[in-house]
Order: C-alpha cells, then structure tokens, then sequence
C-alpha cells in the first residue's frame, strides 16, 4: 500500500452507515471519535 511505501500509519474514519437505533452511538459521538482521529492524525491539539 502506499502508506508501507512512505512509512505512514493509515487511520480510519467511521462512515457512520452502520449506526442504528440499537447503538450505543448517536451521530454526534461518531463524529466526535472521527473528530478526535483527525486531529491525532494531522498532530492537532
């Protein structure tokens, strides 16, 4: 893959497609997650 080529660690985001009504999860913590693996990614604080 790419990122074995260059050395970079790959991170996934949730799509949110499988969020339903029996999920622990509503919209805006998925989104906070994804938020917070962004923000580790690009090295924010």
């Amino acid at each position: 893959t790419l990122a074995k080529e260059i050395g970079a660690e790959a991170k996934v985001l949730d799509p949110i497609e499988g969020l339903n009504a029996d999920s622990d999860d509503d919209y805006l913590s998925v989104m906070r997650a994804n938020l917070k693996a962004l923000r580790s990614a690009l090295g924010c604080s």
